[in-house]
């Protein structure tokens, strides 16, 4: 079976050369240097250290490490934290938390001449022109809550939602759907509009 010749290179070894002895000398002596300038600094560190009167505990290096937290540590650690974040808690008012849901629509209309000048023609009416309009009256604004914790061991949840589609003149909102249940264990009670 013979392979294209575009598949030889690939087959082919590909030659790498390796580090001459000059540059495996030059690269070592950069690793002395820099461990030379690291024993200077950690030796001005300690001096530092020495002269403020603080002792900082780090680990030598190959030293054991640090003994564990005791349980009794850890129990000051975190009341501490806990008594930090009562001085600091920011809580509102009501613990019931609300979701805003919805749609926006936005619906546009052209009527033929024929419309009587209303939106929603029922008989078709002499008039001269047709009439024209854009609406976001059926866009849906939905509230959502729920209460893990209510009256007597119970869950309430329920939701409300309203468009704008009421009124003549477009401006007031109807409530579309309206919910509200409350359930306990064994029981519910719940309502609706």
């Amino acid at each position: 079976m013979a392979l294209p010749s575009r598949f030889l290179w690939v087959l082919c070894p590909i030659l790498l050369f390796g580090q001459t002895s000059p540059e495996i000398q030059k690269i070592l002596d950069r690793l002395d240097k820099l461990e030379s300038e690291n024993r200077d600094l950690r030796d001005q560190v300690s001096r530092l250290q020495q002269q403020l009167g603080t002792d900082i505990q780090q680990p030598a290096p190959g030293s054991p490490p640090a003994p564990p937290i005791t349980t009794d540590q850890r129990l000051e650690i975190v009341e501490h934290r806990v008594e930090e974040q009562a001085q600091t808690k920011v809580e509102t008012s009501q613990k019931f938390p609300i979701r805003l849901a919805g749609m926006a629509l936005f619906n546009a209309f052209l009527n033929s001449k024929q419309s009587g000048g209303a939106d929603y023609p029922v008989v078709a009416g002499p008039t001269a022109a047709g009439h024209a309009g854009a609406t976001i009256r059926q866009s849906i604004i939905g509230l959502e809550f729920q209460d893990p914790a209510a009256i007597g061991g119970g869950r309430v949840h329920g939701s409300i939602y309203m468009d704008f589609f009421a009124g003549a003149n477009n401006n007031a909102f109807r409530v579309r759907t309206a919910t509200v249940q409350i359930d306990w264990k064994d029981r519910a009670l719940a309502a609706g509009l």
